[in-house]
């Protein structure tokens, strides 16, 4: 799926218009800013769209709508994270529509659809 050079690094995602506490949007800046600390010399770019807490480690970009987001995973992402840590349903799994694009998705799984592979405490 790559649409970028192979010297131009990895390209991380996460993104929210909702509760940030609820889809883990903290989460998702600890792990850029842990990632950064551990790695310094690896190219990887952490993105956060829409609803994000500010962080040196994460590129902040203001909420596109679909189209753009669509294009955006598309063209420029190759991991997307759903950090979600509610059982509320917002989606889950959120990222389903970077998947679509070829990206990649680490999930959560709060709201246990799948006991068989021991995802269930």
């Amino acid at each position: 799926k790559r649409m970028h050079g192979p010297m131009d690094g990895l390209v991380v995602c996460f993104s929210s218009i909702g509760n940030m506490r609820e889809k883990g949007a903290h989460l998702y800046v600890q792990l850029a800013e842990k990632f950064h600390r551990l790695y310094p010399k690896d190219n990887v770019t952490f993105y956060g769209v829409g609803g994000v807490p500010a962080s040196p480690a994460v590129v902040t970009v203001k909420a596109l709508s679909q189209v753009a987001l669509d294009e955006f995973y598309r063209s420029r992402v190759d991991v997307y994270f759903n950090l979600e840590r509610t059982r509320l349903g917002n989606g889950w799994p959120l990222g389903g529509e970077a998947v679509v694009h070829g990206v990649v998705l680490f999930t959560t799984e709060r709201v246990q659809q799948n006991p068989r592979n021991g995802s269930v405490r």
